[in-house]
């Protein structure tokens, strides 16, 4: 532990140190563990600790240890005390010290009362006994717990849902904080050009090392109003599309990717959604995030817009698909590389290209392409296709009239640039986010789930500052929750064959809670 220490203080192997460097760890054998300096980097020797200040904790709860010995309590005291200050806020190490360390007598924290709950039994299992229960559906298909809660909020509440597990708000943090994630200002973060995730992501001063830029950047989104917030997103979205990220997978089609962050962003608020993002960036606990992703907004005229990759249309009176208007400020041409010209297929049209051939794309089926598409490019006097446009480029250019240019010996495609889309919002339309987490008759939470819970509802649990998850009055500014789909107990059960508890018959849906 010490010798971690000191590699930390002095930086990743002191000023001489490279990437390949190594360290080694003594087993209890007597034999030796090599570590990278990539992993003493991303984790600073805080895993270690918390192994230990853990370890620590639970035998003093468990074997009891008396305290009125002299200097015992002291010692207790001070061995917590150096265990709140080495681990991060918010881990689930730091739960674990916290929880263990609670006096006789005091009660724990009790999860909040769950605010959705359907009557319904289980139909069967995925698998063996064990595995996931299945549930009968609105179209009387077969679901999991989270896709019938979120099918239950779209009929009683008008939400539209996402099982994503935190996904889009993940997404948005690496997004919107780009370039503060992947500041190359940040001493021994980086070093390659396509890494993911700088190697200080995990450790206890990830938000430190960047807290000027971060807390600038939070405090825009924050007070950014709907019309603003979506904006933001998108020309984040258009700066960084398909650049390595360990935060945003890149969708193949690229304006329902785009659109589908903007809602989730413009459902929450700035507000909610600056305090989501600093709480990732503050604690490190990315994993956790609860089951679905659910949104509502509606016009002043009462009519409900609803758009996400789960999409189940109500009546075409009251629900409505997120309308797109394009973008004024979009560039109106574009230049992109002219590949594939050695296919045999394109043989014959890339021989006849010279520099200005009128040439003419066209989308086309390709199973190689982006979203089974690709980019054709023809000779428009003949037809004859020359060429691909590349599938990095595909959301580049739209089909239509181009021409060929030749440049330092290599042949490109001046096109109509691809027009640019963005959701229609107005600032006066009702707009709110929620996060659920779903539960099964048996199921219970773990350490992160609790965690991210008693964050963005406990304002004294909250260890570091925190203005945008809660107001003035205290109450939470996300909407976080728990569902419990399970039936409800009708008596004494009847003993029958052991097989029928896991094909209980299903019973009609009730959505007891009044609608979020």
């Amino acid at each position: 532990d010490g010798e971690v220490a000191v590699m930390a203080d002095g930086g990743l192997g002191g000023p001489e140190g490279t990437p390949a460097d190594t360290m080694a760890f003594s087993q209890a054998d007597g034999s030796e563990q090599q570590g990278g300096l990539s992993y003493v980097a991303a984790d600073d020797g805080s895993a270690v600790s918390a192994k230990c200040f853990v370890r620590l904790v639970l035998n003093w709860k468990h074997l009891r240890y008396d305290l009125r010995h002299d200097g015992a309590a002291e010692a207790h005291e001070e061995a917590l005390s150096a265990a709140r200050r080495a681990l991060p806020v918010g881990t689930a190490a730091r739960w674990d010290v916290d929880k263990s360390a609670t006096p006789a007598g005091q009660k724990y924290w009790e999860l909040p009362a769950h605010k959705w709950e359907i009557d319904q039994a289980a139909k069967g299992r995925v698998g063996e006994v064990g595995s996931r229960l299945l549930f009968e559906g609105r179209g009387g298909e077969d679901q999991l717990v989270e896709h019938l809660m979120g099918e239950a909020a779209e009929e009683q509440g008008g939400w539209t849902y996402k099982h994503d597990e935190g996904s889009d708000l993940r997404q948005l943090f690496g997004l919107l904080l780009h370039e503060q994630i992947f500041d190359e200002a940040v001493p021994d973060a980086f070093f390659a050009p396509s890494q993911g995730a700088p190697l200080d992501l995990h450790a206890p001063d990830f938000y430190a090392r960047r807290k000027e830029g971060i807390d600038a950047r939070l405090a825009q989104i924050a007070a950014a109003a709907p019309t603003a917030l979506a904006e933001l997103v998108r020309r984040a979205f258009d700066a960084h599309y398909g650049k390595s990220s360990a935060f945003v997978r890149w969708g193949e089609v690229r304006i329902a990717h785009c659109v589908q962050l903007q809602i989730v962003a413009v459902c929450f608020g700035g507000r909610a959604l600056a305090g989501i993002l600093l709480h990732l960036a503050a604690t490190g606990v990315f994993a956790g995030m609860p089951d679905n992703t659910m949104v509502r907004a509606v016009r002043p005229d009462g009519v409900r817009v609803s758009g996400m990759e789960v999409q189940r249309d109500g009546s075409a009176s009251t629900n409505l698909k997120w309308e797109l208007v394009e973008c004024a400020d979009g560039p109106t041409a574009a230049r992109v590389p002219l590949r594939q010209t050695g296919l045999l297929e394109c043989a014959e049209g890339a021989a006849a290209l010279a520099d200005g051939t009128p040439l003419e794309l066209r989308s086309e089926r390709n199973r190689f392409g982006v979203g089974g598409y690709s980019m054709a490019v023809h000779l428009a006097a003949t037809g004859a296709r020359c060429g691909y446009v590349g599938n990095d480029d595909f959301h580049a250019v739209r089909a239509g009239e181009a021409r060929a240019a030749l440049a330092d010996g290599k042949w490109a495609v001046d096109a109509l640039a691809a027009k640019k889309w963005t959701i229609a919002i107005e600032d006066d339309w009702t707009l709110r986010g929620a996060l659920v987490e779903v539960k099964s008759k048996n199921d219970s939470l773990w350490t992160e789930q609790k965690l991210w819970i008693r964050s963005l509802t406990d304002r004294r649990f909250l260890r570091y500052p925190n203005p945008y998850l809660f107001n003035e009055d205290g109450s939470p500014t996300v909407d976080i929750s728990t569902a419990k789909v399970a039936p409800k107990r009708r008596g004494k059960r009847k003993a029958t064959d052991p097989r029928s508890r896991i094909r209980l018959p299903v019973s009609q849906l009730a959505l007891e809670s009044a609608t979020p």
